[in-house]
């Protein structure tokens, strides 16, 4: 059979606590911005026989032989890019980026309380030219900070067994190939905060 939620199963709740159910189980398939429509439409699915229906984030799912389950397509790999500009961005994978030019004073101080803000935080100043937030292209490189080795972004998410359904809807921020943030992994050993850095740039997924 095929893998995924049993059918039986979810249809034999009551509407309000099946509503709750469906749309716990698209938000863990990395389902976006869900809006009422779109439970109701999950809902509905169930009750037929067959079909599909496609979510915010790129997340499809399908109704067959009894189970409803999540089908990986090509459409999270669609090239997409965004400029980087504060206050936030809504990438189209779903993801809302926000994003703070501060000075390094307050982030000395964020820090203090959030340690996870040096993987979020370029040296403002190293910045030169635009920035766009975007998938992963061919070519793309990256030298996390703190490795000092720079990869190819294929050979990284190789190495860190990223699944393959998934690397096409990582978020990232790039000047031409060169990958300044990657969602998940941090920023580039070239744009780091270092003791001498001015301002800062956060980049914060919400």
């Amino acid at each position: 059979c095929e893998e995924g939620y049993r059918v039986s199963l979810l249809k034999g709740l009551a509407i309000p606590i099946l509503s709750r159910a469906v749309r716990l189980l698209a938000e863990q398939e990395g389902a976006k911005r869900l809006e009422t429509s779109h439970i109701q439409k999950m809902c509905a699915l169930l009750q037929q026989e067959k079909g599909g229906i496609s979510l915010p984030g790129s997340v499809t799912f399908h109704l067959q032989n009894g189970y409803f389950y999540r089908v990986y397509t090509n459409e999270g790999q669609e090239p997409w890019e965004i400029p980087l500009l504060p206050p936030r961005s809504v990438c189209e994978n779903g993801t809302t980026i926000q994003i703070l030019h501060i000075s390094k004073k307050e982030y000395d101080n964020r820090q203090k309380f959030n340690k996870k803000l040096f993987n979020r935080a370029l040296d403002y100043d190293t910045i030169t030219g635009s920035i766009l937030l975007r998938n992963r292209r061919p070519g793309d490189w990256f030298c996390q900070a703190g490795r000092g080795v720079t990869k190819s972004l294929k050979k990284l998410l190789n190495e860190e067994k990223i699944p393959q359904q998934k690397r096409g809807q990582l978020c990232l921020a790039a000047k031409g190939s060169q990958v300044l943030w990657l969602e998940g992994f941090g920023v580039a050993q070239a744009c780091a905060v270092t003791d001498s850095t001015e301002s800062v740039l956060l980049i914060i997924p919400e």
